[in-house]
């Protein structure tokens, strides 16, 4: 393998390519953060010293982090009380900075749960957005961020409406980032 960061070896590596699922007794090298190589130890050499760092996998499965497809990772806060109230009524009770606090520290608690299920990325809908996007980033995971914008029929009042400044702001500001990315989630059912 080429010189990389990274070098994980001596174990399956599942690829998910259709042509060669899983490479047995397989190595996987990172460059910058991305996946530069896969393939079949050789026999009778060693990768030591291809990467600045090795992980010898000791025979152990290497795959794919799990994906969660739709979360609402603030609401993990409210996990056993039975009712998550609407984003609505949580900024009408707690006003908008407590708000995003409750919604970055939850989301904070709920990336730990989803690094300690194998899970390395979510794509989530917050009535704070860009809470989730700092959550998300600062435990490393990958991240779609919608924020949750009133539609028609929407139940959420004029003192709750996002300002599109603001929200293009933050949509701008994450779209260079290479993990962590923000979008918009229409309310069209009324009521967060």
């Amino acid at each position: 393998p080429m010189s990389a960061d990274l070098c994980f070896t001596n174990g399956p590596i599942l690829t998910l390519d259709a042509t060669d699922p899983v490479l047995e007794d397989g190595y996987l090298t990172v460059t910058d953060g991305i996946i530069s190589e896969t393939g079949v130890n050789p026999r009778g050499r060693t990768l030591a010293g291809s990467a600045r760092e090795t992980v010898d996998l000791g025979g152990k499965l290497l795959m794919p982090g799990l994906k969660n497809a739709h979360t609402h990772a603030f609401t993990t806060l409210f996990r056993g009380l039975g009712c998550v109230p609407s984003p609505a009524t949580l900024a009408a009770e707690l006003g908008a900075e407590a708000l995003q606090n409750w919604v970055y520290w939850g989301t904070k608690l709920a990336c730990l749960e989803m690094i300690l299920s194998g899970t390395t990325g979510f794509c989530d809908v917050s009535p704070c957005a860009d809470a989730v996007a700092r959550a998300a980033d600062e435990a490393g995971l990958r991240a779609v961020a919608a924020q949750l914008v009133p539609g028609p029929g929407s139940c959420e009042n004029d003192t709750n409406a996002v300002d599109p400044d603001s929200l293009g702001n933050d949509i701008t500001g994450w779209a260079a980032h290479r993990r962590v990315s923000m979008a918009i989630a229409p309310d069209l059912a009324g009521g967060g």
